[in-house]
This record gives structure tokens, sequence and C-alpha cells, in this order.
């Protein structure tokens, strides 16, 4: 053929598989004559005429640890490592585990977040939140529960769920309006008018606080609702004095004193009559007046005359006795002049220097010398002659001592010393030494102060010792041994690194901190341990396909098995698990479980669909005694009592659009533990089974043939259907609001009603006078039409119907 010409290479490759790449017509190298196909071979990319990939197919490891194999690159030059990165679960050879910590739910309605399935890679798992014995997730049970207890206003009581079911509460009886428990606050006829032995009054509380008792009294005079009259036909005594005796006062309501003998004019009871009372009278010649005598029983005149002989005034005191003068001197006291008062008679006089009867005073206050100081003459000491009081004082000059001299005392600096003269010698200076340089009295100046100096190394100035008698120098090292730095206060605490490791604060190179001295933690998070070998690697877990993971202790691998979903390791995840089922023989929702080959599911559910809350258990919307003889009656399917105080029943008619409420439960209404409870209307026609709670209007719209009744934990009108405190709800007849997918409940005969199943086999004949007669009303699927019978007669319980089952 040409040269040149384009041609296909055939050959056969290593493994004996044919194969072919274009080409072209060549010299043969045997024989230039001849145009051959020039050799050209795939690379091992199958790439013709390539480059060679002589590591393709070779074993590799990502960055990341995960192990792969060499592959051709887009262009077939070249390998490249194909091992995956490690997902968000640290697991090689899967994509990243969609919402690993986002919110989920569980089954038991719990929240909680997804995590990575620990031994399934790329799989994960909602982590199970049991609930306590309240409902509550992720909760302890509360012991205490159904337990006797007492209220806060002091009343028997049972514990209780809280609203959050993390805590108890005390339910019971309350205080009524008389303060004693009782089962409501209201207590009968309390303060309505009412009579006792004809006078009026109001009830009030017997003493048992259960009760009334009037409180209407009549008093010792017959006065109503007035006290006692005190001291009735005792001893009284008069306005006069006298005696008396108690008797009632015209109302009755107090009480007035009757003499028994009269007073005369001077006050004595039963005494003479008085003769001559405030008349005029004289004594010895002074006028006066007969006033009543000391016993009650005559008149005496009431003038007298004193010692000085004056009329009506008392006595001069002491006359005649020792008194002193103006002067201080000795005296005789003496009538005044008109005899009322006394004045001081001297018996002898004081001279110039007041000594009394002393000797005349002669030079006084004339001019002196003394001791070379002038002066002039004042009195002697004994008042008896005159002496120059020229001199001089303690600091030698003319003048008066100064005081202190010689005493201590503190100079401003608060220095002690002496007391010493001025230069003057007229006042007083203290001689007290001073400060140093160290602040401190009376001491010489310290040497070096503020001059450089060293200690431990560091360089500082000499400072004023602490008694301030020397120098010290200022230099120091502190507890991480930095010159003249404060002390690191951490140092020796406890600490953990970014790792969780923990360690104690140690100084910082630069001696002015802390740091962590914590070890670091290795791949398995292992503190102070070397990095674990062989994660990640396919290991046999008895059998099982496995990967390599860190063991407890972080210091070596363990083999996790590679298990499904129900832990069996020979098969893929059974699906359905954990999802929500239906039991076909109860009934009653579950959730699919594991069977016990692990390879299939399974629906786990109750053989009877109790649940954890109060339930409209019968309804009867009309009945023989007419169209509102009807009745809503509710079943408690739980183990404790239920406090009903604010719930209420509330009404949607069949063609209505919201509930209105028709009886909101009085506060204290409790159902007892798989107890009843029985809600009538006022019309309600049953002697032997009484209602326990009435209303006036309810269920008799459309002719009692349709409608929704709704049990709420709260008095307000429910206005969304997922609101949590709707506890259940019954559709019946033309409902168009109703529990399921199926319908509402069958509407019943005049004399009948509609009852809640006991459980999933239950008919009319076994709830009426079969073997569910008497086995309660707890079987809740959330279907109205599967859950309620028809019976052909009703059968009302009340709070006082023995519990079931």
């Amino acid at each position: 053929q040409p040269f040149g010409q384009a041609c296909d290479y055939a050959y056969t490759d290593r493994n004996g598989e044919e194969q072919s790449c274009p080409s072209a017509q060549y010299c043969a190298p045997e024989d230039p004559t001849v145009a051959v196909c020039k050799p050209v071979e795939k690379n091992e990319c199958g790439l013709c005429g390539g480059p060679a990939v002589p590591d393709f197919g070779e074993a590799c490891t990502s960055a990341d640890g995960c192990a792969g194999e060499m592959v051709c690159n887009e262009e077939q030059t070249a390998a490249v490592c194909n091992a995956p990165m490690k997902n968000n679960c640290r697991h090689c050879l899967h994509d990243d585990v969609p919402g690993i910590g986002e919110a989920c739910e569980l089954p038991n309605g719990c929240f909680t977040i997804w995590m990575c399935h620990p031994s399934q890679p790329g799989e994960r798992v909602c982590p199970m939140i049991p609930k306590n014995n309240c409902d509550a997730c992720g909760a302890p049970n509360l012991d205490d529960k159904g337990a006797a207890c007492t209220t806060g206003e002091g009343c028997a009581g049972t514990f209780v769920c809280s609203l959050d079911g993390w805590s108890l509460e005390c339910k019971g009886e309350v205080r009524n309006a008389c303060g004693a428990c009782s089962e409501t606050f209201e207590v009968a006829e309390l303060n309505e008018p009412c009579v006792l032995d004809g006078c009026p009054g109001v009830n009030v509380c017997a003493e048992d606080g259960l009760g009334v008792a009037c409180n209407a009294t009549k008093n010792n005079c017959d006065a109503c609702n007035a006290p006692d009259v005190d001291n009735l036909h005792g001893e009284c005594t008069t306005d006069e004095g006298c005696v008396g005796v108690v008797e009632c006062d015209e109302p009755g309501t107090g009480s007035v004193c009757r003499p028994l003998e009269v007073a005369n004019a001077c006050g004595v009871c039963a005494g003479p009559e008085i003769f001559g009372l405030n008349d005029p009278c004289d004594f010895e010649e002074c006028p006066g007046v007969n006033v009543c005598a000391g016993d009650g029983l005559s008149v005496v005149c009431n003038a007298t005359k004193n010692n000085c002989g004056a009329c009506n005034v008392p006595d001069v005191g002491n006359l005649h006795g020792d008194c002193t003068t103006d002067e201080g001197c000795g005296g005789l006291v003496a009538c005044d002049e008109p005899g009322t008062g006394s004045v001081c008679t001297p018996l002898e006089v004081a001279n110039a220097c007041l000594v009394c009867g002393g000797p005349e005073i002669l030079g006084l206050n004339e001019p002196c010398e003394a001791e070379g100081c002038p002066g002039v003459k004042v009195c002697a000491e004994d008042g008896l002659s005159a002496v120059c009081d020229a001199r001089r004082n303690n600091c030698d000059v003319c003048g008066q001592d100064v005081e202190g001299v010689g005493e201590p005392c503190a100079d401003g600096d608060g220095c002690t010393g002496a007391g010493a003269c001025s230069a003057d010698g007229l006042s007083l200076l203290c001689n007290a030494p001073g400060l140093n340089n160290c602040n401190v009295c009376n001491e010489p100046n310290v040497s070096g102060i503020g001059e450089t100096c060293s200690n431990e190394g560091c360089e500082g100035h000499l400072q004023c010792s602490a008694d301030g008698l020397s120098a010290v120098c200022d230099a120091f090292r502190n507890n991480c041994l930095e010159c003249n730095a404060p002390d690191v206060e951490e140092i020796g605490d406890a600490c953990s690194n970014d790792s969780v490791c923990f360690g104690n604060l140690v100084c910082a190179a630069d001696g002015l901190s802390a740091e962590c001295d914590a070890q670091l933690a290795n791949n398995c998070r292992a503190c102070g341990a070397e990095d674990v070998e062989g994660l990640d690697e396919p290991c046999d877990a008895d059998g099982c396909p496995g990967t390599t993971v860190c063991a407890e202790d972080g210091l070596s691998t363990v083999c996790a098995p590679q298990l499904n979903n129900c832990g069996d390791c020979s098969a893929e995840d059974v699906p359905l698990i954990d999802e929500d089922c239906t039991d076909p023989t109860s009934g009653c929702p579950g959730t699919y479980v594991c069977s016990e080959d692990k390879q299939s599911a399974v629906c786990e559910a109750p053989e009877t669909c109790d649940v954890g809350h109060v339930v409209i258990s019968e309804i009867a919307t009309k009945g023989p005694g007419g169209p509102d003889d009807e009745f809503v009656e509710l079943y408690n399917p739980t183990p404790s009592a239920v406090d009903l105080s604010g719930w209420s029943l509330q009404y949607r008619s069949a063609t209505g659009s919201s509930f209105s409420v028709f009886k909101a439960l009085p506060a204290g209404t409790t159902i007892a533990a798989h107890g009843y409870l029985l809600v009538g209307h006022n019309s309600y026609d049953d002697t032997a089974v009484a209602a326990d709670v009435n209303y006036s209007s309810g269920l008799s719209g459309n002719g009692g043939n349709g409608g929704t009744v709704a049990l709420v934990s709260s008095s307000t009108a429910l206005l969304d259907l997922a609101h949590p405190t709707l506890i259940d709800m019954v559709g019946y007849g033309t409902g168009a609001t109703f529990e399921g997918e199926t319908g509402p409940a069958a509407i019943h005969a005049t004399d009948g009603s509609m009852e809640r199943k006991a459980n999933a086999a239950s008919d009319a004949a076994s709830m009426e006078t079969g073997a569910d007669a008497l086995a309660g009303n707890g079987h809740d699927t959330d279907d109205n039409a599967a859950d309620f019978v028809v019976r052909a007669t009703r059968d009302p319980q009340n709070a006082a119907s023995a519990p079931e089952p």
C-alpha cells in the first residue's frame, strides 16, 4: 500500500483480547521497499499511542486515610487515586449521611437529633429517648405519682403529673369559703339572712367549716345581737360613790347603777345632814368659811394664822434658824414686813477680801514690785492681808507660768517630744526631732534610698524597709521567675485543652501568664497517647464484615461489624423498621420492629388500645325522656386519678364551622383511676345513675342525629384540631368532624347510646351482656367508626360506679 496512507493497526493485548489503533503506512524495517501499518498500541488507560501508566490499578490511600485504587484520569494519560474522603460520619466509601445533627422525632413523640449509626456506615439513627410515667421525654420516672399528699392549702390530695411531666403536683380538696377542706369552695346558704330566738342574723360558718350556723343572739337583758351586760344584779358604785346594784338600761344593751343609799353634803354615804356649810366664820381674828370636817359628819372654820401672825398664809420655814447673807456671812432667819416671807439678818460683816469678820485690808490694788517684776497688791490667799502679785514664771520671765513645759507633746507630723519654753518665755514649743526620710519619727535618715540595686538577679532600687530604719532592694522574681512582675494567680489550678485532656496551669514562656500543660489527644481522643494506626480498615467481626474503629480506651482498634438495622450481618436493612403500623388483630397502633430472625419487620402493638388519657366513653344524644334526655360519659383508663378542673366539653354541629363550650367542668372535679364521670343534661332522666355534673344545652341540635363532641383540657373554645388541649373527640351520625378516615360513629336509637369498645374484638353484644361488659372503655385507635358500637339500651356510669376493669 502507499506510504503514509491511514490504516488500523490490529494486535492482541497482554490479556489475549483483540485490539486495534488508527495508524499510517510506513516503511517496513526489514524491507524498505514494502509499506506496512506502523504499530500503535493502547496504553493502560486505553489511549492509542498514549504514555505508559505504570501505577494503574495499584492500591492507594487518600489524604483522609481511605483506601482506593489508581485509575485513569479523564485524558487517559495518567493515573489518579479514586479513594474517597471520609464522610461526615468518618466512614470511607460513603457519601455524607444526610440530616446528621438535625432534629428527628421518635415513635413515642420525643424529639432528638439524627446521629451517625454506630455500626452501619452511611446510615443514621435517631437515638431512643424514653418517656417517664408522666409522658415527659427524657425525664426520670416520678415514683410518688399517685401517692397521698397534702395540698398547699393543707388538704388531702394525690400526686399527679405536672403539665410538662417533669414534676408532680399535689391535687385534691380545696379550702371552702369557711376554710375547711371540701370538694367545692361554695358553702350552701352562707351569708344568707336567718332568725334565731326572734333575733335577726346572718348564716356564718359552723365550727366544722362544712355547714352554716345563724349568728343571731339574745343577751341577758333580752336585747338582740348585743353582748351580755357585765355584773348584772351585782354590786356597783354610784356617781356619788355610794353602794348600788347593777340593772339593765332601757334598750337592754347597757347597764345603770341603782343607788341603795344617798351621800350627805360632805359626800359621806348615809351620813347626817350638814348645817352651816360654806357660811362665813373667823379664827383668831382671821376670816374664813365653814368647810366639811375630816370625818364628813360636821363643819369646821378654815381660817388660819401663820408663825409670823399673818392670816391664811403658810408658816415661814426655818424661822429663827441659821442662814447665809448675800456676802456669804452667817445670819438668822426673821419674818419680813408682811409676815408672809423671811429675811436673813447678818450676825457678821465681810472685809475687802470677802473674809467674814476679817480685819480691814490696807494697800489693796496699789502698785508694787517683786523679783524685779512690776505688779499690784492683791488679796492674800487667806484674805486677811494684801500681797504683791508680781513674779517670774517657769520660763524665768515676768508673767504667768507657761502650761505644758516638760510634759509630753507631739508635732504636726505626729512625732513625740517634751514641751519647752519659747524664746520670749511666754508660750510653749514641742521639741520633737521630726520624721526621717523613711517617715519614722525621731530616727536618723536612712542612707542609699533611691540608689540602684539587684536581688535574685533582678535590677531595682533601694527603698525604705517596713520599719523605716534601713534600706531594702525592691527587685524580686514572681512565681514564674520573671523579674519585678506580679505573681500569676492561676498557677497549679486544674485545666483542660481543646482535646478535653486535663492538666494543670503552669507558667507560660513569658513568665507573665499561665498555660495548660494537658497533653494532646490522639486520633481516638486518648490523652497523651500516640495515634492509633489501622483505623477505618476492613476487618472480620465474628464472621461479619466490619471496619476497624477506636477501642473504648482510645489506645487500639476493635472491629465494628457492619450490621443491618436489625443487627444482622448477612442481610440488607429491613424496610419499615420504626415506622407506624396497625396490628391486624387488635387494631391498635404500634411500631414495626425486627423479627426474631432479624430478616423482616413485624408490627408490635398492645393487645388493647388503652391510651394514657381520659376518653369519651359513651354518648346519648336523646333518650326515652325526650330529646334533651342526654349525657356524655367519661372514662379514665389510666392508673391514676386525673384532675379535670377547668376542662370543658365542647360541641360542633354537623353543619357548623366552630366548636362552642357547652359545659366547663368546675374546680375540684376529678375522675378516679379506671373510673367514670357522668355529665348529664338538666333533663337527663335516670334516677338510678345520677349525673355528677349537669349542663343546660348541648347535643339536641339536628334532632340529636349528628355532630361532634370534644373533650378539651381548657375552657377556651377549640379553634384548631391540632391544638394540644384537645384530649378526645367523637363525631357521630351526620357529623362532619371525626377521628379517623372511615367516618363518624353510627347514631343510636332513642333508647340506646354509642359506647366505646373495651378492645378491638368488642361488639355490641359483648359490650352489653357479654365478656366485655365490665372490661372498661379504653380502646382508642383514633377511628370513631371502628372504636364505637351502638347499644340498644344505654348504660350510663358515674363516679359512684365500680372501677373497670
